[in-house]
């Protein structure tokens, strides 16, 4: 018996995954979100032992980091543990976690991520060129998380080159599954994968994000994922 790992990237679906992992194995799953600790200038040991105190459930999911999923299954499965995740079209990702952040009714996460300041949101490009987490969102967070550097990266803002692609692209090949959002083909092989029935799907909140050409164009032409869009390509490559 093998436990199931689902690392949650931002606006890739997962919040769907999520749902559908309690709708169908209530009382068989956990989140641990790691970048939580960080904030708090907690260490990863420190981190790992409190996950080994929660509920030995067979399902993980949230924005964890590799040297914790071995803590936390190492007791219940022998360290054996499934791997997926999800990709999306990076440019939409990025307009999807703007529409998102400028929707929120809190102001001090909207500040913290950048989309409000002197009390007024941001447009964005404003929002892109200014802050540092948009550039190659995917590759960064996978990077810090499969690699266990996350407390050693300033606040997530450091720089991603193609090092840190290459060493992405290699650990992925170890996932048994990494679907792309905009295949429902993909998705419905994560699910059966995961061994989850798909009840629900529908976003954070229910509400669908609003996409325009000329945001789609812009982002385009401003070159900030162009890692996140090796990486996609790669992966879809790997599936066609």
């Amino acid at each position: 018996m093998k436990g199931v790992a689902f690392f949650h990237l931002q606006k890739t679906g997962g919040a769907n995954v999520k749902r559908n992992i309690k709708l169908n194995r209530f009382g068989l799953c956990t989140q641990v979100d790691g970048i939580e600790y960080k904030f708090k200038d907690q260490s990863l040991r420190v981190a790992s032992n409190r996950i080994m105190f929660r509920l030995q459930a067979k399902y993980v999911f949230g924005h964890m980091v590799s040297s914790q999923l071995l803590a936390y299954f190492s007791s219940t499965f022998g360290y054996q543990y499934d791997q997926f995740a999800i990709l999306r079209e990076p440019n939409r990702r990025i307009l999807s976690h703007y529409n998102y952040l400028i929707n929120l009714s809190c102001r001090h996460r909207q500040e913290k991520h950048g989309v409000l300041k002197n009390g007024k949101i941001v447009s964005l490009s404003e929002w892109v060129k200014t802050y540092p987490l948009v550039r190659n969102n995917m590759v960064r967070f996978l990077y810090e998380r499969l690699s266990n550097t996350v407390n050693e990266m300033n606040c997530r803002a450091f720089t991603v080159d193609e090092t840190h692609l290459a060493f992405v692209v290699k650990q992925l090949e170890k996932f048994n599954h990494v679907a792309i959002l905009e295949k429902p083909e993909s998705m419905d092989i994560l699910y059966k994968l995961m061994n989850i029935f798909p009840i629900k799907r529908i976003g954070h909140s229910g509400t669908p994000s609003v996409t325009k050409n000329q945001d789609l164009e812009f982002l385009s032409q401003a070159d900030v994922n162009d890692l996140d869009m090796i990486l996609y390509q790669t992966i879809l490559r790997r599936q066609a």
